[in-house]
């Protein structure tokens, strides 16, 4: 015999007569619960939680709020629980996105019997920081590295970073050319959105510059020549008064000095010739000294 509603008893009938002689019946009865325990449970109100500036929030039902159960069982409990499970709509790196969360109670009677039932509660992640961008307001770019007027190309030449606590979206870019001499400078506006619409603006004055002077691509080697020489077509006034033949090359003879820059598509040449005289007067040292100018005055 046990305490629990559901049990078997075992009954004996004694039948005595009047010399004392007893016959015995045992009589079983079965005892049954066949009942499930009530449970109901109430999920906590619907609530929204702003993450903060690391795209966190705190879901702990302490947060966000307990649910409240009642177990109610004709004969008597044996356990009951309460738990939750959590179903996440869209992206959590979004930083908005929602959770279903799902309350469950239950309840087993000592019999076994056991049921259970469940609440809901939605709770909305929103994220309201808006993007940020690591840039100066004014900057200067070399004029090779100006390229495409996108984030990605700006970007990679170390002009401006967006960022945002969460996840960015896009950067859209609008550049506005300024006329400044041998580059346009620029007015570049910024756009920053994230992915839950949060959006930030942000203007940036760029000066595009030429501080990398041409590069020599030909640089003709000394030569001795004949004074009846064709090319000797120029003159050159000595310090003294005389004058002296020169050749004279142009650009893509082979002969003639040729030079490179990285902005502009073709380098001035120019040269200044020095005689340095001998004591005979057909034979001289002519010394060419060549300069090249890009239109910065690299």
């Amino acid at each position: 015999y046990t305490a629990s509603s559901c049990r078997v008893l075992n009954r004996t009938w004694v039948a005595t007569d009047c010399f004392g002689n007893q016959t015995y019946h045992t009589q079983v009865i079965t005892i049954e619960d066949n009942i499930l325990p009530e449970v109901t449970v109430t999920a906590p109100a619907d609530i929204t939680l702003n993450v903060n500036g690391m795209c966190y929030v705190d879901l702990d039902p302490s947060n966000t709020g307990e649910a409240t159960p009642t177990y109610f069982d004709s004969c008597d409990l044996a356990d009951t629980g309460l738990d939750y499970s959590d179903a996440i709509v869209d992206s959590v790196s979004t930083g908005c996105y929602s959770i279903i969360r799902t309350w469950t109670a239950m309840a087993t009677d000592s019999c076994g019997n056991a049921s259970a039932t469940t609440a809901d509660q939605r709770i909305d992640i929103q994220d309201m920081i808006a993007p940020g961008f690591i840039a100066e307001g004014v900057d200067t770019l070399e004029c090779d590295l100006w390229g495409a007027c996108d984030y990605d190309h700006l970007n990679s030449v170390g002009l401006v970073e967006a960022y945002d606590n969460c996840e960015l979206s896009h950067v859209d870019v609008e550049c506005t050319p300024l006329s400044a001499g041998c580059w346009d400078d620029y007015i570049i506006d910024y756009t920053a959105y994230d992915m839950c619409g949060n959006s930030t603006n942000f203007q940036q004055i760029v000066v595009v510059m030429d501080r990398t002077p041409a590069e020599w691509s030909l640089a003709p080697a000394d030569l001795t020549m004949e004074c009846s020489d064709a090319s000797l077509t120029g003159l050159v006034q000595h310090e003294l008064g005389d004058y002296y033949a020169v050749p004279e090359y142009t650009p893509g003879d082979g002969l003639h000095a040729e030079a490179m820059d990285n902005c502009d598509a073709e380098a001035v040449v120019s040269y200044s010739d020095l005689i340095l005289t001998t004591p005979c007067l057909q034979e001289y040292t002519i010394k060419r000294t060549y300069s090249t100018e890009d239109c910065s005055g690299n």
